[in-house]
């Protein structure tokens, strides 16, 4: 699940979900975050997040950059893309101690 701005898709960058695939040491693979029941979409527990945006290179390319986001401040950066905040703002909250 994709969380953009509305009025002015990607402006704002893009709040995604996801899991991870480990292999342990007897070979068996596991999902993470682990959980023990069926993920909610709409559960922030049941998944790792990542803000992602792109910014112009020097020669006038976008590139893509993401960055973690903890489960903490998923909310907020939600509702800072659901106003249209800038790209820049947001990086600011995610890169504060807060």
């Amino acid at each position: 699940m994709k969380i953009r701005a509305s009025r002015s898709p990607g402006k704002s960058g893009s709040l995604c979900q996801f899991t991870q695939l480990k292999t342990a040491k007897d070979g068996s693979i596991c999902e993470y975050p682990a959980i023990d029941r069926e993920r909610n979409p709409e559960t922030i527990e049941d998944w790792y997040w990542h803000y992602t945006y792109k910014v112009k290179n020097p020669q006038g390319k976008f590139v893509t950059h993401t960055k973690t986001v903890p489960r903490r401040k998923v909310p907020t950066v939600r509702d800072l893309i659901a106003q249209n905040t800038s790209v820049a703002g947001i990086l600011e909250y995610l890169l504060s101690s807060s």
